[in-house]
Protein backbone atom coordinates (compact mmCIF):
# COMPACT_ATOMS: atom_id res chain seq x y z
CA UNK A 1 0.00 0.00 0.00
CA UNK A 2 1.19 3.56 -0.67
CA UNK A 3 1.14 6.56 1.63
CA UNK A 4 -0.31 9.63 -0.11
CA UNK A 5 1.42 12.95 0.50
CA UNK A 6 -0.68 16.08 0.05
CA UNK A 7 2.21 18.52 0.08
CA UNK A 8 1.25 20.99 -2.62
CA UNK A 9 -0.90 24.15 -2.36
CA UNK A 10 -2.36 23.40 -5.80
CA UNK A 11 -5.10 21.14 -4.45
CA UNK A 12 -6.52 23.72 -2.07
CA UNK A 13 -6.29 26.36 -4.79
CA UNK A 14 -8.50 24.23 -7.04
CA UNK A 15 -11.00 23.78 -4.20
CA UNK A 16 -10.89 27.51 -3.43
CA UNK A 17 -12.17 28.23 -6.94
CA UNK A 18 -15.05 25.79 -6.42
CA UNK A 19 -15.83 27.26 -3.01
CA UNK A 20 -15.75 30.82 -4.34
CA UNK A 21 -18.16 29.92 -7.14
CA UNK A 22 -20.68 28.70 -4.52
CA UNK A 23 -20.80 32.06 -2.72
CA UNK A 24 -23.95 34.12 -3.26
CA UNK A 25 -23.31 37.83 -2.98
CA UNK A 26 -27.05 38.48 -2.71
CA UNK A 27 -27.68 35.93 0.02
CA UNK A 28 -24.31 36.43 1.70
CA UNK A 29 -23.81 32.71 2.14
CA UNK A 30 -22.59 29.61 0.36
CA UNK A 31 -25.51 28.18 -1.57
CA UNK A 32 -26.65 24.61 -2.12
CA UNK A 33 -24.44 21.56 -1.96
CA UNK A 34 -21.00 23.04 -2.40
CA UNK A 35 -19.51 19.72 -3.49
CA UNK A 36 -21.53 19.85 -6.70
CA UNK A 37 -19.08 22.50 -7.88
CA UNK A 38 -16.61 19.68 -8.44
CA UNK A 39 -18.83 18.47 -11.26
CA UNK A 40 -17.43 21.42 -13.20
CA UNK A 41 -15.24 19.93 -15.91
CA UNK A 42 -12.30 22.30 -15.44
CA UNK A 43 -11.94 21.85 -11.67
CA UNK A 44 -12.59 18.12 -11.84
CA UNK A 45 -9.97 17.55 -14.55
CA UNK A 46 -7.42 19.66 -12.68
CA UNK A 47 -8.02 17.70 -9.51
CA UNK A 48 -7.83 14.33 -11.26
CA UNK A 49 -4.53 15.23 -12.91
CA UNK A 50 -3.13 16.29 -9.55
CA UNK A 51 -4.21 13.00 -7.98
CA UNK A 52 -2.39 11.07 -10.71
CA UNK A 53 0.84 12.84 -9.80
CA UNK A 54 0.35 12.39 -6.04
CA UNK A 55 -0.58 8.72 -6.31
CA UNK A 56 1.84 7.72 -9.07
CA UNK A 57 -1.21 6.91 -11.23
CA UNK A 58 -2.31 4.16 -8.82
CA UNK A 59 -5.67 3.49 -7.20
CA UNK A 60 -5.50 4.57 -3.57
CA UNK A 61 -6.74 1.15 -2.46
CA UNK A 62 -6.06 -1.75 -4.85
CA UNK A 63 -3.02 -0.08 -6.53
CA UNK A 64 -4.29 -0.66 -10.04
CA UNK A 65 -2.90 1.69 -12.71
CA UNK A 66 -5.48 4.42 -13.32
CA UNK A 67 -5.95 7.34 -15.70
CA UNK A 68 -8.03 10.51 -15.52
CA UNK A 69 -10.73 8.71 -17.54
CA UNK A 70 -10.56 5.57 -15.40
CA UNK A 71 -10.90 7.14 -11.97
CA UNK A 72 -13.48 7.93 -9.33
CA UNK A 73 -13.02 10.62 -6.69
CA UNK A 74 -13.14 9.04 -3.27
CA UNK A 75 -14.01 10.70 0.04
CA UNK A 76 -11.97 9.20 2.87
CA UNK A 77 -14.59 10.51 5.29
CA UNK A 78 -17.90 9.71 3.55
CA UNK A 79 -19.97 12.62 2.28
CA UNK A 80 -23.00 11.50 4.29
CA UNK A 81 -21.85 10.78 7.82
CA UNK A 82 -23.00 11.68 11.33
CA UNK A 83 -20.93 14.07 13.41
CA UNK A 84 -20.17 11.26 15.84
CA UNK A 85 -18.84 8.94 13.14
CA UNK A 86 -17.02 11.86 11.51
CA UNK A 87 -14.95 12.32 14.66
CA UNK A 88 -13.62 8.75 14.47
CA UNK A 89 -11.64 9.75 11.37
CA UNK A 90 -9.88 12.60 13.11
CA UNK A 91 -6.78 10.61 13.99
CA UNK A 92 -4.33 12.02 11.42
CA UNK A 93 -3.27 15.69 11.01
CA UNK A 94 -4.13 15.71 7.30
CA UNK A 95 -7.78 15.50 8.31
CA UNK A 96 -7.90 17.09 11.78
CA UNK A 97 -6.13 20.24 10.58
CA UNK A 98 -7.89 20.66 7.25
CA UNK A 99 -11.56 19.60 7.31
CA UNK A 100 -14.69 20.04 9.42
CA UNK A 101 -18.03 18.29 9.11
CA UNK A 102 -19.95 19.89 6.25
CA UNK A 103 -22.86 20.63 8.61
CA UNK A 104 -20.67 22.67 10.96
CA UNK A 105 -18.85 24.58 8.22
CA UNK A 106 -19.57 28.33 8.45
CA UNK A 107 -21.67 28.96 5.34
CA UNK A 108 -22.25 32.65 6.16
CA UNK A 109 -18.67 33.92 6.06
CA UNK A 110 -16.91 34.43 2.74
CA UNK A 111 -13.42 33.46 3.84
CA UNK A 112 -11.20 31.92 1.16
CA UNK A 113 -9.17 30.02 2.00
CA UNK A 114 -11.20 28.98 5.05
CA UNK A 115 -9.52 27.83 8.23
CA UNK A 116 -10.92 24.36 7.52
CA UNK A 117 -12.86 23.07 4.50
CA UNK A 118 -16.23 21.28 4.56
CA UNK A 119 -15.33 17.61 4.52
CA UNK A 120 -17.32 16.81 1.38
CA UNK A 121 -15.16 19.30 -0.55
CA UNK A 122 -11.86 19.36 1.37
CA UNK A 123 -8.87 18.50 -0.80
CA UNK A 124 -7.26 16.47 1.99
CA UNK A 125 -10.37 14.31 2.17
CA UNK A 126 -10.31 13.57 -1.57
CA UNK A 127 -8.24 10.85 -3.24
CA UNK A 128 -8.42 8.83 -6.46
CA UNK A 129 -9.80 5.31 -6.67
CA UNK A 130 -10.36 2.94 -9.56
CA UNK A 131 -13.89 2.55 -10.94
CA UNK A 132 -14.40 -1.10 -10.06
CA UNK A 133 -17.91 -2.08 -9.01
CA UNK A 134 -16.64 -5.05 -6.98
CA UNK A 135 -14.01 -3.41 -4.78
CA UNK A 136 -12.57 -0.05 -3.64
CA UNK A 137 -14.56 3.21 -3.69
CA UNK A 138 -17.71 2.15 -5.57
CA UNK A 139 -18.09 -1.00 -3.47
CA UNK A 140 -17.38 0.76 -0.17
CA UNK A 141 -20.15 3.35 -0.35
CA UNK A 142 -20.36 5.06 3.05
CA UNK A 143 -19.00 2.11 5.03
CA UNK A 144 -16.24 2.90 7.56
CA UNK A 145 -12.56 2.39 6.77
CA UNK A 146 -9.38 3.55 8.47
CA UNK A 147 -7.65 6.68 7.09
CA UNK A 148 -4.63 4.46 6.51
CA UNK A 149 -3.29 6.32 3.47
CA UNK A 150 -2.12 9.06 5.88
CA UNK A 151 -0.83 6.77 8.62
CA UNK A 152 2.63 5.22 8.28
CA UNK A 153 1.98 2.71 11.06
CA UNK A 154 -1.21 1.49 9.41
CA UNK A 155 0.52 1.29 6.02
CA UNK A 156 3.30 -0.82 7.49
CA UNK A 157 0.76 -3.15 9.08
CA UNK A 158 -0.67 -4.08 5.67
CA UNK A 159 0.91 -7.07 3.94
CA UNK A 160 0.12 -9.20 0.90
CA UNK A 161 0.49 -12.94 1.31
CA UNK A 162 1.90 -15.24 -1.42
CA UNK A 163 -1.67 -16.51 -1.81
CA UNK A 164 -2.71 -12.96 -2.76
CA UNK A 165 -4.63 -12.27 0.44
CA UNK A 166 -4.37 -8.90 2.20
CA UNK A 167 -3.52 -9.01 5.88
CA UNK A 168 -3.46 -6.14 8.39
CA UNK A 169 -3.30 -5.82 12.16
CA UNK A 170 -4.31 -2.16 12.45
CA UNK A 171 -6.32 -0.78 9.52
CA UNK A 172 -10.04 -1.35 8.89
CA UNK A 173 -10.25 -2.44 5.24
CA UNK A 174 -13.15 -4.90 5.05
CA UNK A 175 -15.54 -2.52 3.27
CA UNK A 176 -13.09 -2.16 0.36
CA UNK A 177 -13.35 -5.88 -0.53
CA UNK A 178 -9.64 -6.09 -1.28
CA UNK A 179 -9.73 -9.80 -0.53
CA UNK A 180 -12.16 -10.67 -3.30
CA UNK A 181 -11.22 -13.63 -5.49
CA UNK A 182 -10.23 -11.55 -8.51
CA UNK A 183 -7.75 -9.36 -6.64
CA UNK A 184 -6.29 -12.32 -4.78
CA UNK A 185 -5.79 -14.11 -8.10
CA UNK A 186 -4.02 -11.07 -9.60
CA UNK A 187 -1.71 -10.71 -6.62
CA UNK A 188 -1.04 -14.47 -6.55
CA UNK A 189 0.06 -14.25 -10.18
CA UNK A 190 2.42 -11.36 -9.43
CA UNK A 191 3.92 -13.36 -6.59
CA UNK A 192 4.63 -16.18 -9.04
CA UNK A 193 5.89 -13.79 -11.73
CA UNK A 194 8.22 -12.07 -9.27
CA UNK A 195 9.62 -15.46 -8.31
CA UNK A 196 10.31 -16.27 -11.95
CA UNK A 197 11.86 -13.09 -13.42
CA UNK A 198 14.14 -10.46 -11.92
CA UNK A 199 12.91 -7.27 -13.57
CA UNK A 200 9.83 -5.85 -15.25
CA UNK A 201 12.14 -4.98 -18.13
CA UNK A 202 12.00 -8.66 -19.05
CA UNK A 203 8.33 -8.15 -19.91
CA UNK A 204 8.71 -5.78 -22.86
CA UNK A 205 5.20 -6.28 -24.24
CA UNK A 206 1.94 -8.16 -23.74
CA UNK A 207 3.21 -11.24 -25.57
CA UNK A 208 6.22 -11.50 -23.27
CA UNK A 209 3.98 -11.30 -20.22
CA UNK A 210 1.63 -13.85 -21.77
CA UNK A 211 4.53 -16.29 -22.23
CA UNK A 212 5.54 -15.91 -18.59
CA UNK A 213 1.97 -16.38 -17.37
CA UNK A 214 1.38 -19.42 -19.58
CA UNK A 215 4.56 -21.06 -18.29
CA UNK A 216 3.54 -20.38 -14.71
CA UNK A 217 0.11 -21.90 -15.29
CA UNK A 218 1.65 -25.07 -16.73
CA UNK A 219 4.35 -25.40 -14.08
CA UNK A 220 2.27 -24.49 -11.05
CA UNK A 221 -0.81 -26.43 -12.05
CA UNK A 222 -3.04 -23.89 -10.34
CA UNK A 223 -6.44 -24.23 -11.95
CA UNK A 224 -7.83 -20.94 -10.68
CA UNK A 225 -5.40 -18.85 -12.75
CA UNK A 226 -6.04 -20.70 -16.01
CA UNK A 227 -8.43 -17.94 -17.06
CA UNK A 228 -5.30 -15.97 -17.97
CA UNK A 229 -3.96 -18.55 -20.41
CA UNK A 230 -3.94 -18.61 -24.22
CA UNK A 231 -6.18 -16.53 -26.47
CA UNK A 232 -8.74 -15.82 -23.72
CA UNK A 233 -6.06 -14.16 -21.64
CA UNK A 234 -6.68 -10.99 -19.67
CA UNK A 235 -2.98 -10.27 -19.60
CA UNK A 236 -3.50 -6.50 -20.03
CA UNK A 237 -5.46 -6.51 -16.78
CA UNK A 238 -2.61 -8.28 -15.01
CA UNK A 239 -0.17 -5.59 -16.08
CA UNK A 240 -2.39 -2.86 -14.62
CA UNK A 241 -1.44 -4.25 -11.20
CA UNK A 242 2.33 -4.30 -11.81
CA UNK A 243 2.98 -2.45 -8.51
CA UNK A 244 2.91 -5.88 -6.87
CA UNK A 245 5.93 -7.11 -8.83
CA UNK A 246 8.38 -5.04 -6.79
CA UNK A 247 6.46 -5.75 -3.59
CA UNK A 248 6.83 -9.49 -4.03
CA UNK A 249 10.42 -9.23 -5.28
CA UNK A 250 11.26 -7.51 -2.02
CA UNK A 251 9.24 -9.87 0.14
CA UNK A 252 9.54 -13.29 -1.54
CA UNK A 253 12.54 -14.34 0.54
Amino acid sequence: MQRINKNTPTGNQIIDVVLNSAWSQDEQRYEGKIYYGLLNDVSRIQLKNLFLVEQNSKCCYCLKDITADDMSIEHIIPQNISTEDFNTYLVVPELTENVVHKNTFDRNTHNIPPQRYPHDLGYNNLIASCKSSTHCNNKRGNAPISPFIYDDEMIQSISYEPTGSVFTTLAELDALKLNNDFLKMIRRLWHLIADKIESLEEIINANALQNVVDEIIVNEGEKYIETFSGESSKVAVIFQYKWFFNYYRQNNN
